[in-house]
């Protein structure tokens, strides 16, 4: 019985590792033409939203669904071990980078960046849902 117990508290242990759901906790906008009304809506919007990390050999998707419902992926190249970044020369924003914050393989949160040529635009933070 002992056994059973700890067996599947190691399963579950597991299946809650992999688990790669996370909340947006936190934004701050860093451009400076927004107004206060603009950025009181894009945080709004922002806050709450769900995001899903898929990783792959040298690869993280970020699968970002808003208030809204809207869905957004992204897939970024990995740098290190607890960092990713992708460069986005179709849209305005030139870089996208994660830095994860781990405990020992165990992602707790994560922050997301853009960058628009070497200025940082927007900061977000992720914690797990």
């Amino acid at each position: 019985m002992k056994k059973l117990f700890t067996i599947t508290s190691l399963l579950l242990l597991c299946v809650a590792i992999h688990a790669q759901n996370f909340i947006c906790t936190d934004i701050s906008f860093y451009e400076s033409d927004l107004s206060d009304r603009t950025i009181q809506k894009r945080k709004q919007e922002a806050l709450g939203s769900k995001a899903v990390l898929s990783f792959f050999d040298k690869s993280l998707k970020i699968t970002v669904t808003d208030g809204d419902g809207d869905v957004e992926s992204v897939i970024l190249d990995k740098v290190n071990d607890s960092e990713y970044q992708a460069y986005d020369r179709q849209r305005s924003v030139n870089k996208i980078e994660i830095q994860l914050s781990k405990l020992f393989e165990y992602i707790r949160s994560f922050t997301l960046k853009e960058y628009k040529g070497y200025e940082l635009v927007l900061e977000a933070t992720f914690k797990r849902d």
